[in-house]
């Protein structure tokens, strides 16, 4: 999947890498292979060169960490996952801030810390 992901959104530059190559520089540079689980990256912190979606529309089922770009999205996700539709639905959701790793956005988002909540390191010249 990683290699999937590096082919379709770095072209030209790596559209024509191969299975072998693609591993071979993953080992060298120690990284992995696939993308983490998202439940593996949720609540982290945001990750430095993607995105940060800062109106990610959370669930709010008792844990689903499902998250959506849109309130139709998130509406489709409560008809088809409990069968709850029209008026049902609640009319306003939490929002958070939202990263993915893939282009099937609404599917792969997770919940990240944004730079501006995150802790500044200091330097200690002891």
């Amino acid at each position: 999947m990683g290699l999937v992901h590096v082919q379709g959104c770095h072209l030209p530059t790596y559209a024509r890498l191969s299975e072998e190559k693609y591993q071979l520089v993953c080992t060298e540079l120690m990284i992995r292979e696939d993308f983490p689980d998202q439940h593996e990256l949720d609540g982290g912190c945001a990750i430095s060169g993607l995105d940060v979606y800062t109106k990610a529309l959370v669930c709010g089922v008792e844990g689903c960490l499902k998250l959506f770009a849109s309130g139709d999205l998130i509406r489709k996700h409560y008809d088809k996952e409990y069968g709850v539709e029209g008026a049902q639905v609640p009319s306003q959701f939490n929002v958070t801030y939202a990263q993915h790793l893939d282009q099937n956005h609404h599917k792969s988002f997770f919940r990240v810390i944004s730079f501006s909540q995150q802790p500044v390191p200091v330097m200690n010249n002891d």
